[in-house]
């Protein structure tokens, strides 16, 4: 009997489906975490992407987004519509599709990831290659093994433990030995304080009793400046920064929490770097938060606010407000969250200029009018490239005023040379900015790369080709990537390093990414991206003993580094494989697929002759399917031995491409003609010469260029 039909009105149909399901092209049941995932034992890996209508796009607009919509339609849309109009002339706009990506973290808790996050940027990644064999394990690393976040201890108890046994103060020799690798390692990115004054409040504490540690005021700041120094250090030193970075947060969190001062700003940002050295950044973000709305408390983000009071409160109010800013536009980026701070300030002006305060101003215009804003128009980019040309050009001026040294190397203790770790924080945030403006650019070109190869098997069509601009932002992007893994590759020769520097794994996570997809954008010809991603897999390794952040991001990277010599290797085959189709028009071929004649007549291929008529048409030999054992033809039942079967891996990608043999007709039908090597002048330039006065546009590269 026939199977009983149910109605359409008794059917359940599933309005979505997990991340895991939908790769396998499975039925999911939509459940949190899904039936399939927990019989299989993955019920961690169960996620769900929220999706948005995709808006409709105007024609002759920019599509300036992170694309997330799954390999095919991104190419198709790259392939039906420019991905850039020349930014001359009137102003357009266009639509973001935005999108949310939640990843599980802990006990069957998710956590947002925005488009600007590296994780976000990866997963733009793998959706680009997940149906291509040659990436089918880098497809398949799930997005929360690269969220690392480390445990600061399974003792339950260690409040009680540290209010009964607090840790002892350091020697004074221990104390300035501690303060002076949080200063090398947080030079630029936490100004709190003047490298003077801060070694004069060490020297009277240090004279206090320890009894009276819990009543000074700074002690919590202390004891969390030593955690960080001890954390930093290149002795192993954990277990004593670990306690004293859990005395400090008890002594800032104890009662000040309910009282917003100064100190207590102070006290959350120290506790919120030593977090993200930790790998915990989202426990990092908590403590932020705190710190920034301490701050509107206070009015330390109003500079008029700020000068109200006298000098000296002044310009800490002013190093907190920068401190705080800088942090925020960081974790905003690097999570892909909303900043929570904004700068009022003219960071433009001349006087007292501060290169980190309108680096940041930069960043924040990105995330702000860039990211998260539904419609962005080439006016917008225009701006942000001409405040990137103007921070170049006074950058010098503005190290002062950040206390940082302008030289490559400054002066260590015992007059040794180590890195200038502050403007290595500058410089790669700089970098880090062109590559987050112009990443949506490189997205697009190598989508719209990857479209042509499947479409026309690696022939590019210039109709579809992307606007000169638009090259010039995605050329940009692996230009900065490349420069970062030169700026940072020094680090590793170097005596005197802080083994953790969260700032420096962010941008080489964002830096690999970048010459990745280059790598699989074709642009490994012009640029050294393989150098450079062997350079930015080589120091997070090097970052990786000691940062566990910094070790599962190198594992990914690995993988990446991997899926690009795969790719490699297709590409070569394949360029192989249309060269030895020519080749074969010429000479002919020792390794063809034998022939299998059968009863029934077989068209003859064609001769290719001169003014022949038929000479662009092949015949059509239909075949079953074969297996290794055995080539049967229409009809034929004969078993074609082993040792005849001769095909390799250049016939199986023939048998892909269309038919080049009508490439060689041209050249069997030119008359002969006698090559001379005997007058040969030596004096003659086998290339054009180049005239040494001509040089690039500075307007269109100058952005980028120190």
């Amino acid at each position: 009997m026939p199977a009983q039909r149910t109605q359409s009105s008794g059917r359940r149909r599933c309005p979505r489906a997990c991340s895991t399901c939908k790769r396998r092209k499975e039925r999911c049941d939509g459940l949190e975490p899904c039936g399939r995932c927990v019989s299989r034992s993955m019920a961690a890996h169960c996620t769900y992407s929220i999706r948005s209508p995709l808006p409709i796009l105007n024609q002759g607009s920019i599509d300036y987004c992170e694309p997330n919509r799954g390999r095919r339609s991104l190419q198709a849309d790259s392939l039906s519509r420019p991905f850039l109009q020349p930014a001359l002339g009137p102003s357009r706009t266009t639509q973001i599709p935005q999108e949310s990506r939640l990843i599980q973290y802990g006990q069957g808790n998710a956590l947002y990831v925005g488009n600007t996050a590296n994780l976000s940027f990866l997963q733009t990644i793998q959706r680009l290659v997940e149906n291509k064999p040659w990436a089918a394990s880098f497809v398949d690393e799930p997005l929360q093994h690269i969220m690392v976040e480390a445990s600061l201890g399974d003792r339950p108890n260690w409040i009680v433990e540290l209010v009964r046994q607090p840790p002892q103060r350091p020697s004074p020799a221990d104390a300035k030995y501690f303060i002076r690798w949080y200063i090398l390692a947080t030079n630029c990115v936490l100004s709190l304080f003047q490298e003077s004054e801060l070694y004069d409040s060490l020297s009277a504490w240090l004279q206090n009793g320890q009894e009276a540690l819990e009543q000074d005021p700074m002690s919590a700041t202390f004891f969390l400046l030593f955690a960080i120094g001890a954390q930093t250090c290149p002795e192993d030193c954990d277990g004593l920064a670990e306690r004293y970075f859990g005395y400090g947060r008890f002594l800032a969190m104890s009662g000040a929490i309910e009282d917003p001062t100064v100190s207590t700003v102070r006290t959350s940002v120290l506790i919120t770097i030593y977090l993200l050295g930790a790998s915990q950044q989202n426990a990092a973000f908590m403590y932020l938060g705190t710190a920034v709305r301490a701050t509107h408390a206070l009015g330390i983000n109003r500079s008029d606010v700020n000068m109200l009071f006298d000098h000296t409160e002044y310009i800490l109010r002013e190093r907190l407000w920068k401190a705080i800013h800088v942090l925020d536009v960081f974790m905003s980026a690097s999570l892909g969250r909303p900043p929570s701070t904004y700068e009022t300030r003219d960071t433009k002006a001349d006087v007292n200029y501060s290169a980190t305060n309108d680096l940041c101003a930069i960043f924040e215009t990105i995330l702000t009018h860039v990211y998260s804003k539904p419609i962005v128009s080439t006016q917008i980019v225009d701006d942000i490239s001409e405040h990137h040309r103007q921070w170049t050009a006074k950058l010098t001026g503005g190290l002062a005023v950040d206390d940082i040294q302008p030289s490559e190397l400054i002066d260590g203790e015992g007059g040794k040379k180590v890195p200038n770790i502050g403007l290595c924080h500058l410089k790669e945030a700089y970098y880090a900015t062109t590559m987050l403006l112009a990443r949506p650019f490189l997205v697009e070109s190598v989508s719209r790369n990857m479209a042509q190869r499947a479409a026309a098997t690696g022939l590019k069509d210039k109709n579809t080709s992307s606007s000169a601009c638009g090259q010039v932002f995605a050329h940009a992007c692996v230009d900065s990537a490349i420069r970062t893994a030169d700026l940072l590759h020094g680090l590793m020769s170097a005596g005197e390093v802080p083994k953790r520097l969260p700032f420096v794994v962010s941008s080489l996570f964002h830096a690999g990414l970048v010459l990745g997809l280059a790598h699989l954008g074709d642009l490994d010809g012009m640029f050294p991206v393989e150098k450079s991603l062997g350079h930015v897999q080589n120091l997070l390794v090097f970052f990786g003993r000691h940062d566990a952040a910094a070790s599962q991001i190198a594992t990914t990277m690995g993988k990446l580094q991997a899926v690009c010599s795969s790719y490699l290797e297709h590409r070569t085959r394949e360029a192989m494989a249309r060269q030895s189709q020519l080749t074969r028009g010429l000479f002919g071929s020792l390794h063809m697929r034998p022939q299998l004649h059968t009863g029934s007549s077989q068209q003859p291929y064609r001769q290719a002759t001169h003014g022949s008529s038929q000479a662009h048409k092949r015949p059509f030999t239909p075949r079953a399917p074969l297996d290794r054992q055995s080539r049967i033809g229409p009809g034929d039942h004969t078993v074609i031995p082993e040792s005849q079967m001769v095909m390799n891996a250049e016939d199986e990608i023939l048998e892909l491409l269309p038919d080049y043999t009508f490439m060689t007709d041209p050249v069997l039908s030119i008359s002969p003609i006698t090559s001379m090597f005997d007058n040969w002048n030596y004096n003659t330039p086998s290339l054009s010469s180049l005239d040494p006065n001509c040089s690039a546009d500075p307007d269109l590269y100058g952005f980028w260029e120190f």
